[in-house]
């Protein structure tokens, strides 16, 4: 829902990434495998990676957009091949070490699938000593029972929260052959698209409560997302913010437009900084980043629908 941005210096940190990950113990029944050279060398049902061209860089650093190319190009494989593939890339022997370098490098404040739930760091003392812990866990995009060969790849991981990585909500779906789009992509453009709406379900179509209110989540003119969107089910799991958005609405009608001049004149305030007071000065402001707020995505599109953005 949110789109995941990177920092200024994620080559550098990229290139750390790929150090830690070979600097361990990456092998393959007692063989280390050979990062220089073209893929694998084991035995003859790994040509098609050789044909492709595809190495050792390509699935650790190909952005989202390469990652989809990759996933075309090796095409279905026996089950052998993933067999063999889930023990060269296990993504269990190199958990700890990835999780810590994401820790360690990014700072994560809400899940990117579903902005509701945090997954920042925080710090805990355990025996005298200081450590720093994390509430996100890693979703792979790709799924690593299908993509087996992806499971250490950098852009197909996708920090969330256990929620939306749990079998109750994405589980295994498998988003490439559902032709979903990761947050990380250059065209994740799902705050655009889609956005909440509300509508007054009473007979007298007016507002008195939150039960008045029925929240949709809509794809306007096209269904890039549908998807999407049923995947993670977000429109079910927002039910229960309600309360929340007739808050917003029911100080909106205490506050329309003809009544932000007084307290302005007043705090000696534009009448814009009076409504990011009464409504948020962050979710207001153009540049805010919507990934480090709790609900920021479903805020903005309320509060644009009630024009006060």
């Amino acid at each position: 829902m949110i789109e995941l941005k990177y920092p200024t210096n994620i080559s550098q940190l990229l290139g750390i990434y790929f150090k830690n990950l070979f600097d361990s113990n990456f092998n393959y029944k007692g063989k280390r495998v050979n990062i220089k050279n073209r893929f694998i060398i084991f035995d003859n049902k790994y040509a098609i990676f050789r044909n492709q061209n595809i190495t050792f860089e390509d699935l650790i650093y190909a952005n989202p957009e390469k990652l989809k190319e990759i996933i075309r190009d090796i095409g279905k494989l026996d089950d052998s091949c993933l067999k063999e593939l889930k023990e060269i890339f296990n993504y269990n022997k190199f958990q700890n070490s990835i999780t810590s370098f994401l820790k360690e490098n990014f700072k994560f404040k809400t899940c990117f699938y579903c902005n509701q739930n945090f997954i920042s760091n925080f710090t805990t003392q355990i025996n005298d000593k200081i450590e720093i812990k994390s509430s996100f866990v890693i979703d792979h995009f790709y799924d690593k029972a299908t993509f087996p060969y992806l499971a250490l790849s950098f852009y197909n991981f996708i920090p969330s929260c256990y929620i939306c990585n749990s079998t109750v909500i994405k589980g295994s779906s498998n988003c490439f052959v559902n032709n979903c789009i990761s947050p990380n992509n250059k065209d994740f453009d799902f705050d655009k698209r889609v956005k909440f709406k509300t509508i007054i379900i009473n007979n007298n179509l007016q507002f008195t409560n939150k039960d008045d209110i029925k929240l949709l989540l809509r794809e306007d003119y096209s269904n890039k997302f549908s998807d999407y969107l049923k995947i993670f089910q977000f429109e079910n799991r927002y039910k229960a913010h309600k309360g929340y958005i007739s808050e917003i609405i029911e100080k909106r009608i205490k506050y329309p437009d003809s009544k932000i001049k007084e307290p302005a004149e007043f705090t000696q305030q534009t009448q814009e900084e009076v409504k990011k007071d009464l409504f948020g000065k962050y979710i207001l402001d153009d540049i805010f980043d919507l990934s480090k707020i709790q609900l920021s995505k479903l805020t903005k599109d309320i509060l644009s629908e009630l024009k006060i953005i």
